[in-house]
């Protein structure tokens, strides 16, 4: 969805971070997709690249979270929803780690303290945003 919505909205795609971006984006390539919709000069230019190349996963991909768009366009404001999800999710999946590391004996003392952050904030319910 969130490369759905940096294909839709041009502002989005000049004004997002692309660290953060990528970032909350677990699937290598929804992260190219959404590297280079925020590194192209225009989605068209892209969807004509695309096809030229034969490549369909990003048109599908990008169609796939549109779905998902239309119901989050009738919030206020779709990107901070999404942005907000996709970021519990990315702390999910940092806190998941290093618990497996934790119970293997092999974290380091800031690995602890950032789990047990995250634990704090995930508990919480106030996982969105960064950290």
């Amino acid at each position: 969805a969130l490369c759905a919505l940096l294909w839709r909205d041009c502002d989005l795609r000049r004004s997002a971070d692309p660290v953060e971006i990528v970032s909350m984006l677990s699937d290598a390539r929804l992260q190219t997709l959404a590297s280079a919709l925020l590194s192209a000069s225009s989605a068209e230019d892209m969807e004509i690249y695309w096809h030229d190349i034969g490549d369909t996963f990003p048109m599908k991909a990008i169609a796939a979270g549109g779905v998902y768009c239309d119901e989050l366009e009738r919030a206020h404001d779709p990107y901070t929803i999404l942005v907000d999800i996709l970021s519990v999710r990315k702390h999910k999946r940092e806190y998941d780690l290093l618990k497996t590391k934790l119970s293997r004996g092999t974290a380091a003392n800031d690995e602890l303290m950032r789990f047990q952050k995250l634990a704090m904030i995930l508990k919480s319910g106030k996982g969105k945003g960064t950290l």
